[in-house]
């Protein structure tokens, strides 16, 4: 019986699964967590706009939930179909986490 209440969650609810996991999550100690959204594409070097997620690049401009918009400001490639993105802030600190990864963003 203990076993179908911890399974139910995850079978009817795949994205709790599938959150944001911060490995070294010490480091954003202070950190808020401001919002979630989906990154539903990018705007690539011709300024176009696309419906992929590659990961982020300095000045890769994301798509985020349609008609918003956020700049990366590190690198680190990746591919997902509208990944979620949990956006953690400190300050003027402001942080994306996609896919566990962790990119500054602006």
């Amino acid at each position: 019986m203990k076993l179908v209440l911890i399974l139910l969650p995850i079978l009817f609810f795949p994205s709790l699964s599938s959150a944001c996991r911060i490995s070294n999550i010490g480091n954003y100690i202070g950190y808020t967590i401001v919002s979630s959204h989906r990154v539903t594409g990018h705007i690539n070097d011709d300024g176009e706009e696309e419906s992929s997620y590659l990961g982020c690049s300095y000045g890769r401009v994301l798509i985020i939930d349609n008609n918003k918009q956020v700049t990366c400001q590190d690198y680190g490639y990746s591919y997902a179909y509208r990944p979620e993105m949990v956006l953690l802030s400190k300050g003027s600190s402001l942080i994306a986490c996609i896919k566990d990864d962790v990119f500054n963003i602006r």
